[in-house]
């Protein structure tokens, strides 16, 4: 019933497909951890013989969400994603994510955005908001707005910082947000 999002684990080359319903564990990204969870699997398509051989889940917990204003440094492993949270207020009418990337190489890092859910990219399936291929020693803005589509809503956006290359690359994040009550305010 769940998908396993590969990049996450830094399971590059596992074999994977994707669940049927009713929802994927990426759901319960930033829910609290607290008291017993059961995972059940159920083969129930008619006349279908499965076999499962191996299972596993690992549970990271998510970092701190980004600080507007505050600059932040990572690093993503090939094959996986870097995990950044983005708690956006009540009264914010624009929000700014600048990135750029770092290491030297051919590598191009890309940027997702979606609110609530964990974004997820391959080649021939990908769950986002917002996509932003970057540059190496380019920085880039993503600015999302009332106008965007989606348009910007308060809430929790996860930005997953997605390596498909073979060697780690380096980069820098920040996030501003704009609030309704700072529209029209003369800045000195």
């Amino acid at each position: 019933y769940f998908t396993l999002y590969p990049y996450m684990a830094g399971l590059r080359d596992l074999v994977y497909t994707n669940s049927d319903g009713p929802g994927i564990l990426a759901n319960y990204a930033g829910q609290q951890m607290l008291g017993q969870w059961t995972m059940e699997i159920v083969d129930d398509a008619a006349s279908h013989t499965g076999a499962l051989r191996q299972a596993e889940m690992h549970i990271v917990p998510l970092k701190k969400p980004l600080v507007p204003g505050e600059i932040y440094h990572g690093t993503v492993q090939p094959g996986s994603a870097d995990v950044q949270v983005i708690d956006v207020p009540v009264d914010a009418v624009g929000m700014t994510i600048t990135i750029s990337q770092d290491s030297a190489g051919s590598t191009n890092l890309l940027m997702l955005v979606q609110k609530d859910l964990v974004p997820y990219y391959s080649t021939n399936f990908g769950t986002y908001d917002y996509l932003l291929k970057l540059t190496n020693g380019v920085t880039s803005t993503l600015t999302i707005d009332q106008k965007s589509q989606p348009p910007l809503v308060p809430g929790t956006y996860f930005v997953a910082i997605y390596n498909p290359g073979t060697v780690a690359v380096d980069y820098t994040i920040s996030v501003s947000i704009q609030l309704a009550t700072e529209i029209g305010r003369a800045h000195v």
